[in-house]
């Protein structure tokens, strides 16, 4: 049973190396990597942060370019899937897996008739310890399908790739992320934490409508910012942190993270933590 990780990046260096080093052991990783239309409208035409540099030093097989949406990158990805492949297990460029999970999971495909796996992630909101509950804790993300040659994305969000009879891999044998939950499997997402992330990730967004308007001064900027009596008032006021419309998503408050990081996050903390420090400073 072979898996094929698939990522695509874009000015992702704050989390990408260890994203990597956590499923490199696994499986086949394949990347793409360049702007959506709304990030070359802005004068991009490549990751200008270490993102390449990183995608390099690991080897990973990367097709450059730019591209409509994320549907279109990810389906270029696609095309570095090597065709032995049986599942393929879409991986944002910050999250991070352990290993254990990991295993737990490949042993799960090879015992189990199962077409696709999602998940339940915990997310890091403003640094590494706190992260976000309810509509975030809840939400199901769709993962690992199962592969066949000529295999494509019909959409990215949420990740669907359609099965020979035309019909999503989610519709036959699938595994939700209630399941996958109850038997201790999460990932661990840090794509809420510095500033420079956050603010890209806040224009990008506002771009789809159904945002919190100025979300990055309104709620990230003042909550990271600010005392406790700040973050309480912020996330009374918006029902929680999490930048869509409280209307849209329902509760979304913060709360202390009392687990352990990954191996691969726990061993850089400190290095960052100082880059999430300075990043603050120069805003």
């Amino acid at each position: 049973m072979k898996i094929s990780f698939v990522v695509i990046a874009f000015q992702a260096d704050h989390m990408l190396g260890a994203c990597l080093r956590s499923i490199i052991p696994f499986g086949d990783v394949v990347c793409a990597e360049g702007p959506v239309k709304f990030w070359q409208d802005r004068g991009y035409t490549t990751s200008t942060d270490r993102t390449n540099e990183i995608l390099d030093l690991y080897d990973v097989p990367t097709i450059h370019g730019q591209w409509a949406e994320k549907t279109e990158e990810v389906n270029a990805a696609m095309t570095l899937v090597p065709p032995d492949t049986n599942f393929v297990w879409c991986v944002d460029a910050d999250e991070i897996w352990k290993a254990e999970d990991i295993r737990k999971v490949t042993s799960l495909l090879e015992t189990d008739n199962t077409d696709s796996m999602s998940f339940k992630a915990t997310s890091f909101f403003g640094g590494f310890d706190r992260y976000m509950t309810g509509f975030e804790e809840d939400f199901e993300v769709h993962r690992i399908q199962r592969y066949y040659p000529g295999a494509r994305f019909s959409t990215h969000r949420p990740p669907t790739i359609l099965a020979p009879d035309g019909k999503p891999w989610r519709n036959h044998q699938h595994m939700n992320h209630e399941a996958t939950d109850k038997i201790g499997i999460r990932f661990f997402h840090y794509s809420y934490i510095f500033a420079s992330q956050m603010k890209m990730k806040a224009e990008y967004y506002a771009n789809m409508g159904g945002n919190i308007p100025d979300y990055y001064n309104r709620v990230y900027m003042p909550w990271v910012t600010g005392d406790s009596d700040d973050r309480h008032y912020i996330e009374t006021m918006y029902n929680g942190v999490h930048n869509w419309l409280p209307a849209r998503r329902g509760p979304c408050y913060t709360a202390p993270f009392a687990g352990t990081h990954p191996r691969e996050v726990d061993v850089m903390l400190q290095i960052l933590s100082e880059r999430f420090d300075e990043e603050l400073r120069q805003v």
